[in-house]
């Protein structure tokens, strides 16, 4: 007599993960080594009194580089000898490049006002023509003060510029949020909100405030949606990566089921004080 022997039906947990598949598929046999590539072929190359040996694609960019020097050189020569040229012709015959309506030059309006000026100076007495040369060199010298200070200023405003992207690149690095260029521009203008209230705030600090802005958005906008809504919203390479977050979890813990899972506590930042003055001085103003 025969023995009927019978299976029971496998019956899936409750808290199976839908990446549990991909989990066990994670863990299967390990994928085989990589061939090792064939060294690329190299040619001996003289430069000057030494000897290289190149690739293929060092010698393409080597090429490549020599290619874009030599035009560089060539417009570079061009250009000085058409301004050569434009001297030349500017002391042999000045008139025919004034009068060159390219220039929108009006020649003899130009002209004219030379020889009013000119005739206007010789006739004043001479300590008319004392106050007239003063006032010009005062006038000079004002336009060279002013040129001054304004590279000055030009100078302090990109060292500034400098400094304060330094700054929100590193605030940006440390809290986390992906550099591009909204979030420096949150950044940014969170400091400039406080320096306008008369309130400096740090990069970092503006850092968390838009790190809660962007979380708060982000759960308000995708906490609701469905598998397909997601489709909608992530592009495949980010919901691969969503997935492989997932697998990672699991395999860190696979026991752990979520209802079993204790809370996390949550952990204090540790911020220096001018963080945490500054924080609060957000607060007071209403920019937090």
């Amino acid at each position: 007599m025969s023995e009927e022997t019978s299976e029971a039906p496998a019956v899936e947990s409750a808290n199976d993960s839908p990446f549990e598949e991909d989990f066990r598929d994670y863990q299967g046999e390990p994928e085989p080594e990589a061939e090792a590539q064939p060294e690329p072929e190299r040619y001996e190359v003289k430069w000057g009194d030494q000897t290289e040996n190149l690739t293929i694609e060092e010698l393409k960019a080597a090429y490549q580089t020599r290619r874009a020097s030599d035009e560089k050189f060539r417009k570079s020569s061009m250009i000085e000898k058409q301004a050569e040229a434009l001297l030349d012709r500017l002391k042999t015959d000045p008139v025919s490049i004034l009068e060159n309506p390219e220039l929108g030059i009006n020649f003899r309006e130009l002209a004219e006002d030379y020889l009013y000026n000119k005739i206007q100076y010789e006739q004043m007495s001479d300590e008319e023509r004392s106050h007239h040369d003063t006032r010009e060199e005062l006038e000079r010298l004002r336009a060279e003060k002013q040129k001054r200070e304004d590279q000055e200023f030009q100078s302090k405003v990109d060292e500034n510029t400098k400094t304060y992207n330094a700054q929100i690149i590193h605030a940006l690095e440390k809290s986390g949020i992906p550099k591009t260029p909204g979030s420096v521009r949150r950044i940014a203008q969170y400091m400039y909100n406080g320096h306008k209230a008369g309130r400096a705030i740090t990069a970092e600090v503006a850092a968390s405030l838009v790190k809660g802005d962007l979380m708060k958005e982000h759960k308000e906008l995708y906490g609701n949606l469905q598998g397909d809504q997601l489709g909608e919203y992530f592009d495949p390479e980010t919901l691969k990566r969503m997935r492989q977050f997932e697998i990672a979890k699991l395999k860190r813990s696979p026991e752990a089921s979520p209802s079993e899972s204790p809370a996390k506590k949550h952990k204090s930042k540790k911020i220096s004080m001018a963080d945490w003055k500054s924080r609060n001085e957000a607060i007071k103003l209403g920019l937090a």
